[in-house]
């Protein structure tokens, strides 16, 4: 199953006025050995946060990449994106989607909620929890089924769920709305720290 690198940035000015900066990047991936596609985009509560996802056929694809004599100028390329200093305002995380999240990332619109977990909490709990969630908003008004889930390779405590909707406000009225999961939020509240944004992805085209 591939696997996704997940690059949460706060933007530079330069990836806000043109976001076709990232084609700086994906020019030079599309010549590894084991890179997929790249999706994009800016949060819609936030403009000043974004997402970069390069989804790869492995973690060692990736890895091997980091190795190369060359990796810096895949650094140089992609530091067009987030402010500087790029370390301070990056964020990299690889999850192993379940499933692969193809159709949530192809939505009009896609929920990335993140879900920490609590310390003393059980990450199988957490996972049960996740699991009843993913069914019910599978079968939500205005859900593009099937969601996905999965935990940071860098962080297993860092969980991340997608979920794609026709719009942000289906989101709010299928969940927080009459006969919403608020069961399942409220456990997975105490399970872990939740938080949730919008971001209309944008896939590269070759």
């Amino acid at each position: 199953m591939p696997l996704i690198e997940v690059l949460a940035v706060n933007v530079s000015d330069g990836f806000t006025k043109d976001p076709k900066v990232v084609y700086q990047l994906v020019n030079i991936l599309k010549n590894v050995p084991g890179y997929i596609t790249t999706y994009y985009g800016f949060q819609q509560e936030d403009k000043t946060k974004g997402y970069v996802l390069n989804v790869w056929e492995t973690y060692e694809h990736h890895a091997a990449l980091m190795q190369e004599p060359n990796y810096p100028e895949v650094v140089t390329a992609f530091s067009l994106m987030p402010a500087a200093p790029m370390p301070e305002n990056t964020v990299m995380d690889h999850v192993a989607f379940a499933p692969y999240p193809v159709t949530a990332l192809d939505a009009p619109v896609t929920e990335m909620a993140i879900l920490t977990l609590k310390e003393g909490q059980d990450a199988k709990v957490l996972n049960e929890e996740l699991a009843k969630l993913a069914k019910a908003l599978d079968a939500a008004k205005g859900a593009h089924p099937p969601c996905s889930f999965g935990a940071s390779r860098q962080r297993p405590e860092h969980n991340v769920l997608l979920v794609g909707w026709d719009n942000v406000q289906a989101h709010l009225d299928s969940v927080y709305g009459p006969g919403g999961p608020t069961d399942v939020i409220e456990r997975l509240g105490k399970l872990a720290d939740v938080s949730f944004s919008h971001t209309a992805f944008t896939k590269v085209q070759f």
